[in-house]
């Protein structure tokens, strides 16, 4: 009798480990790497041109690893290209490596989660030595709910005042979005003229886009502003817009 009593509570103790893993929850993160290209360089080898590497850290490793588990796996990073889901523990940070993951090993680059299921990591280089040594992420909600198809979100990462006027005439909205920061606003029509801007200091401002932005159905659009690359380049800031779908978790083996 105790045999069969140990034995059914053994079941029911694996039984319900097994139910807490399936419910645990799952977190999604995409990532993107905001920044510009080194300058192409060339020599040439026998008669042939071909490039001479950047230097290191004029570009964000690609591809970078991060861990769920004890598991390892592989992410690729393009520049300015949203990069495919990863999937973290919930109560784990967000962290990515350079390479290979190691025992005692410092990430790359890593950051808190957020309570979304979704979240989107903006990547940006050190502002100060501007290299991806150091980057800094700013981590966003992405879920459908907190930024719906329809809106459009605005982030700024770089050291100047993001300025943006959307509309014409009494029906146009004005709104500045600071240093480090990202506003959303919802379109009230697919085709919607859009200016967009930024201040330094005291300097005038001055105008980077001028156009109707034209939201494809079911879509939502990212609209990021980052510092050039350069010492002092002629436009202190970079701008980049993109459509998206919102992310939706990858389906399972064996689901169609």
């Amino acid at each position: 009798m105790r045999i069969i009593i140990t034995f059914l509570l053994a079941f029911v103790f694996v039984g319900s480990l097994h139910g807490q893993r399936r419910q645990e929850p799952r977190k999604y993160v995409r990532f993107i790497a905001l920044g510009e290209a080194p300058p192409w360089k060339e020599k040439l080898e026998n008669g042939i041109r071909v490039q001479i590497p950047p230097p290191k850290w004029s570009l964000p490793p690609n591809p970078v690893s991060y861990k769920r588990g004890e598991n390892e796996f592989k992410l690729k990073l393009p520049l300015r290209r949203v990069s495919k889901l990863a999937r973290f523990g919930a109560e784990s940070p967000i962290a990515l490596y350079e390479g290979g993951i190691e025992e005692d090993k410092k990430p790359w680059i890593s950051a808190r989660q957020l309570s979304s299921r979704f979240s989107l990591g903006v990547m940006f280089r050190d502002p100060k030595a501007m290299t991806w040594e150091n980057p800094k992420m700013l981590v966003l909600q992405d879920d459908a709910r907190s930024f719906p198809v329809g809106y459009v979100r605005f982030i700024n990462v770089s050291d100047v005042k993001m300025l943006v006027k959307l509309g014409e005439g009494e029906a146009s909205r004005v709104l500045t979005v600071e240093p480090g920061k990202s506003k959303i606003e919802a379109l009230s029509e697919e085709s919607t003229l859009m200016k967009l801007g930024f201040r330094k200091g005291r300097s005038q401002d001055r105008t980077l886009f001028s156009n109707v932005l034209k939201l494809t159905r079911g879509h939502r659009a990212n609209v990021y502003l980052f510092k050039a690359q350069g010492e002092k380049p002629r436009i202190p800031v970079v701008f980049s817009i993109d459509q998206e779908t919102p992310p939706r978790p990858p389906r399972r083996q064996g689901q169609r």
